[in-house]
């Protein structure tokens, strides 16, 4: 496949002084068909680091199926208000 151009990717260490922790945080590239999570996992005294990355297809999908049952949901809240249909003439004429 080809290749292109993400931009400057930053994985970096959040280090927390009170509790003494490090946490990697990934850099991640989100995009309609795939996100790429770049994550930090060391980096040596000579500077080197140790990268681990990740792709993820389809992730954009999960939050478009998330907001359709969202939607979906609202939709069921309230039958009678969206969905009320109006009598039609020719069903009126039949009653009569």
């Amino acid at each position: 496949s080809g290749s292109r151009d993400l931009g400057v990717l930053e994985p970096r260490f959040n280090r927390y002084k009170k509790r003494g922790d490090e946490v990697p945080t990934p850099a991640v590239h989100t995009g309609p068909k795939e996100d790429l999570y770049l994550s930090l996992l060391r980096v040596d005294d000579d500077g080197t680091a140790s990268l681990r990355v990740v792709v993820q297809p389809m992730v954009a999908w999960l939050w478009v199926g998330g907001l359709m049952m969202v939607f979906g949901s609202f939709i069921a809240s309230f039958p009678e208000r969206i969905l009320r249909r109006r009598p039609s003439v020719e069903a009126q004429g039949d009653a009569a």
